[in-house]
């Protein structure tokens, strides 16, 4: 399975973020593999949010979502 298509069938299941790709999937490039599948006519939906860590200091990242009507 290409890492394109486990990214894919992950964004099925629920949002996913760098950290989930490489927990789960062992993906290092999760936005070059989200551009792939963009270039591939599926709709993604970045959500950029924001939070802290232990010592206090905000952290931004990118959250995907999954559009299901362009799923092909």
């Amino acid at each position: 399975m290409s890492q394109c298509e486990k990214v894919l069938n992950a964004l099925k299941s629920g949002p996913i973020t760098s950290l989930d790709a490489f927990n789960e999937l062992k993906i290092l490039r999760l936005a070059a593999r989200v551009n792939d599948l963009r270039n591939r006519g599926v709709t993604i939906v970045t959500v950029l949010k924001t939070t802290q860590n232990a010592n206090g200091r905000k952290h931004h990242y990118a959250e995907y979502h999954l559009h299901m009507k362009t799923i092909p």
